[in-house]
């Protein structure tokens, strides 16, 4: 529900005043109720003398406080000047992934993955030439329902023992703070000239963090002061959180792995926006614009895209917010905008058949530029490296791309090169070189894997490099077109049209590699960018028309009438 109404409160004042209030139903509740129902139900998943908060998933409270005000004002301070400025707070919804994920893991469902030839629980179970019904035969009958009491030898009738996707009890809307105040100057009745600044912060985002972290890793290698007061490990005998090993120890007693989707996510966002507007000036129409600006943020998404470098888990499961702080994802630093059109002035009337071929002509230019997109390298869980990550030891993000981000160990070294400490013995690393497996200085390398001897040499198992330090290639198009109007007869008008995107063929690549385990082919090596026109790394050729971003001729025809 809105209202919102235009005041003149003079001639050279008008204020835009409003406020909105909008709902959006916690859909994940849907899933609360289904749960309850399964669990309660004649076929229950899970073990019917473990608690319901345990079994199902929590109600989430509705809330009902997203209101929004509305503020603005127009005022002419000269003849040829006015001034605008606004403010105004505006929310959005929870999008339909957060609630899939859930959805798709316990204790909605009860999901495993069972080896074929060696799981133990299941005798019989082919080794190949399987299909899904072969599969459910000789599987479902050993999968417990909440009428097996206790669990026995089957834990999977607790759900704690499986991975598990939340969200935060106090689950809201995000809000974004949006403000602006710009000067429109016109010079003449055909040339405008504008300058606005906006800015707005944004609170409440979507982030994804590590809902129960093991403790057992840290602690054992020695950094139990990084584990804030008050975390300790289970050890809880018969309990699904209390595991033994570096991979053990979670904070939570009835849970293992959790991924939690919570409200702490932030964005900072300041641009000075510049334009010049020329219409109609001999023929001649057309805008020069320019955004200087900054995105700051702890999470450009709640989902991680490892093609641009961006993990959306902390490497630092107890500290998501100061330590992940940095540029975002799209922080596009300069984008620079120029349309120029030229309607040619002879034979308008297009009298006679001279004016019909020579008339209706319209050639155009669109020039774009960009500053690159931010990126981060991130490295993967490797045996090589010994890179048992202490950001995740229980793989609760990943059991193959690492929490740990690498570590910028020498800046001036080449950008490609990547060493691990394959030990470290009376303080002393050997260093050895992740592409040759040769031993070698440790400034030769840019960077380092940020494994447990990293760790322990640099005293922190955090000392990954920060989000989004390196800058992919920047942007640069520019289309051509040229059309021409033809009058029919005075109701009706033909138009062809050719048009010439990327007319100087300038291939743009985006990021390089980022995957520092790849340093043999794909890492910081733009080659193998598919979307560019690279080479797969599995060596299938790239089309560059799938980015938009080769040389493309459009040829259109269109009859108005």
């Amino acid at each position: 529900m809105y209202f919102q109404d235009d005041w003149r409160v003079a001639d050279r004042l008008t204020l835009n005043l409003g406020l909105r209030w909008e709902w959006f139903q916690q859909g994940i509740n849907l899933l609360h109720d289904l749960t309850v129902a399964q669990q309660s139900g004649s076929k229950p998943f899970w073990n019917t003398s473990l608690p319901l908060s345990r079994t199902t998933l929590p109600s989430i409270p509705e809330n009902y406080h997203n209101f929004g005000p509305i503020v603005g004002f127009a005022w002419q301070a000269r003849n040829r000047t006015v001034v605008r400025g606004g403010f105004r707070i505006a929310y959005d919804a929870t999008f339909y992934n957060i609630a899939l994920n859930s959805q798709t893991a316990a204790p909605v469902v009860n999901s495993a993955t069972l080896t074929s030839g060696i799981d133990p629980t299941v005798p019989g179970l082919p080794t190949s030439g399987f299909t899904g019904a072969d599969i459910r035969g000789l599987v479902l009958p050993f999968v417990p329902t909440g009428n097996i009491s206790p669990c026995g030898a089957f834990p999977i009738c607790d759900p704690g023992y499986r991975a598990q996707v939340r969200v935060a009890p106090n689950f809201h809307s995000p809000y974004s703070e949006q403000w602006n105040l710009g000067i429109q100057q016109e010079i003449s009745d055909r040339i405008v000239v504008e300058v606005r600044y906006l800015g707005n912060h944004t609170l409440g985002l979507y982030q994804q963090i590590n809902g129960n972290p093991a403790l057992n890793a840290l602690i054992s290698n020695g950094f139990s002061s990084f584990i804030p007061a008050g975390l300790v490990p289970c050890t809880t005998a018969g309990q699904p959180g209390d595991v033994a090993g570096n991979n053990g120890g979670f904070v939570d007693c009835a849970r293992r792995n959790v991924l939690l989707r919570q409200n702490s996510g932030f964005s900072i966002y300041h641009g000075l926006q510049s334009e010049l507007r020329m219409r109609a000036f001999h023929g001649f129409s057309s805008t020069l614009a320019h955004t200087y600006s900054h995105t700051i943020d702890n999470a450009s998404d709640v989902f991680t895209t490892t093609g641009a470098g961006m993990l959306a888990t902390p490497q630092n499961p107890f500290n998501w917010n100061a330590l992940e702080r940095g540029n975002s994802n799209f922080d596009y630093r300069h984008i620079i905008g120029l349309t120029l059109i030229y309607d040619v002035p002879i034979y308008k009337g297009q009298n006679g058949l001279v004016g019909h071929l020579l008339g209706g002509w319209q050639p155009n230019v669109i020039y774009r530029y960009s500053t690159g997109q931010p990126f981060s390298p991130y490295e993967t869980k490797s045996s090589l490296t010994g890179s048992l990550s202490l950001c995740d030891a229980s793989s609760d993000f990943s059991s193959s791309t690492d929490a740990c981000h690498p570590i910028l160990n020498n800046a001036v070294a080449p950008i490609n090169s990547v060493g691990y400490i394959s030990a470290l013995v009376g303080g002393v690393p050997t260093v050895k070189d992740r592409l040759t497996g040769a031993v070698v200085p440790i400034n030769s390398e840019h960077w380092l894997y940020n494994n447990v001897n990293a760790a322990q040499f640099f005293g922190s198992p955090f000392k990954g490099i920060g989000r989004n330090t390196l800058n992919g290639q920047s942007i640069q198009a520019v289309n051509f077109a040229v059309s021409k109007h033809t009058k029919v007869t005075e109701r009706v008008d033909f138009e062809l049209r050719a048009t010439a995107f990327n007319l100087l063929n300038h291939q743009y690549l985006g990021v390089p590699g980022t995957n520092i385990g790849n340093v043999a082919t794909s890492f910081m090596n733009w080659k193998f960018n598919t979307q560019g026109g690279g080479q797969a790394a599995g060596g299938t050729a790239g089309v560059c028309s799938s980015a938009g971003y080769c040389r493309r001729l459009e040829f259109t025809g269109r009859l108005t009438f």
